[in-house]
């Protein structure tokens, strides 16, 4: 009965000391509701049974999470007369809920409250670490994997602020309509995808007096070379996923390194008869992430692929955070101390552009946010400019896990 007594005494006087702590003014921190709430905010945490204490990293993440997506206003309008937009407002209302802060970044002050500390040498002078990003939310959104074959041109104009990041990136709506639709059908090029033709590259990536592929010429090299020199892909028995393939030559560079398999996420069906390939179109690829089936990645390759996402050039919906997703997604599914070795068009002064619906340039302001979470690891290869208008050099990075 004495324990029992100096516990109740302990307990009393631990009580007290916390309510005496409690501070008396409108930034109180306080569980209610599965949330945390601070003054007249409130924030969904994924543990309604923590909350963060004040100051930490993990609670200003909270807090500037719930701040940028809370100031997120709706597309959708609900006496909108056209019913395409209205459904197109409806989805991208959806897929920002989804995303959170990644697709809330869509001008300068927002861009500028993520950037990371700059500890080392980055091409693009700012590396973004956005927290809050939800994997299993956006691998299994299916409106992000949403076709269109109306081939929408030009865009409607609400989105021109998110194509555009409020003036970050230069924005021709009306530079061309191209028409490449083919999501969940055939490819346009080569959907058959044989032994032999992939051995064809594998051939190719042997003699250096060739490119791995012609269709792209040195900056294929290039690719391959950066991959040999960042990334663990020698030493062997890597998976890799590639993200957008029309012709198996980043697969063949892949095999030709040592990868032990290799996964394809491509918008078009694809025959493939090669054993050490995969093939998935998107809805295959979400339903085997919910069903378990995808295994972490060593290493994501992407060749001037995502560049494309969320145009609706490939019968895909449009999505201004398209790209975005696309990488954020990739690194959902690789291993901590992965590798991302991407290449996108590039400008040659590092500015932004997107020419609709053909493709986006990257610079300083889009690049770190595709990237974002991302470590870049090979900055020393890379000049502050490069030699001509566009170019499509290659950039590797790092999944920290952090």
């Amino acid at each position: 009965s004495n324990g029992l007594i100096i516990f109740g005494t302990i307990l009393t006087i631990g009580l007290l000391t916390y309510l005496i702590w409690l501070p008396k003014n409108d930034n109180k921190v306080e569980q209610k509701n599965s949330s945390i709430r601070i003054g007249s905010r409130n924030l969904n945490v994924l543990d309604p049974k923590t909350v963060e204490v004040k100051g930490s990293p993990n609670f200003l993440d909270q807090a500037l999470v719930s701040e940028v997506t809370s100031e997120i206003q709706p597309l959708y309008d609900p006496n909108e007369p056209d019913p395409w937009k209205k459904g197109l407002f409806q989805r991208l209302d959806r897929i920002r809920a989804t995303c959170g802060p990644l697709c809330s970044i869509n001008d300068r002050a927002t861009f500028d409250k993520f950037v990371g500390p700059q500890t080392r040498k980055t091409t693009f002078d700012a590396e973004l670490k956005v927290p809050g990003v939800q994997c299993d939310k956006i691998m299994l959104d299916e409106d992000v994997d949403a076709s269109d074959s109306s081939l929408p041109f030009p865009p409607p104009d609400e989105l021109g602020p998110y194509f555009s990041m409020n003036g970050m990136v230069q924005y021709h709506p009306l530079e061309t309509q191209l028409n490449n639709i083919y999501l969940d059908g055939d490819q346009t090029m080569s959907s058959v995808w044989t032994e032999e033709l992939i051995n064809g590259y594998i051939e190719n990536c042997k003699d250096p007096s060739k490119d791995p592929y012609a269709g792209y010429g040195k900056e294929t090299r290039a690719f391959m070379e950066s991959i040999r020199k960042y990334t663990d892909i020698s030493e062997g028995g890597k998976r890799v996923l590639v993200l957008g393939s029309e012709v198996p030559w980043v697969e063949a560079i892949a095999l030709y390194l040592g990868a032990e398999h290799v996964t394809t996420l491509e918008y078009g069906k694809i025959n493939n008869q090669h054993p050490k390939l995969t093939t998935m179109i998107p809805s295959e690829f979400r339903q085997n992430y919910k069903d378990g089936k995808i295994e972490p990645f060593d290493i994501i390759l992407s060749f001037s692929s995502v560049e494309h996402t969320g145009l609706g050039r490939y019968g895909d919906a449009l999505n201004p955070w398209g790209d975005i997703l696309a990488i954020a997604r990739a690194r959902c599914v690789t291993k901590v101390g992965g590798y991302l070795a991407l290449v996108v068009p590039t400008h040659k002064q590092y500015n932004d552009f997107l020419y609709f619906n053909a493709h986006r340039l990257y610079g300083r302001n889009r690049y770190p946010l595709l990237t974002a979470n991302w470590e870049q690891v090979d900055a020393e290869d890379h000049p502050g400019s490069l030699q001509t208008y566009m170019e499509q050099p290659t950039f590797v990075f790092r999944n920290e896990g952090n």
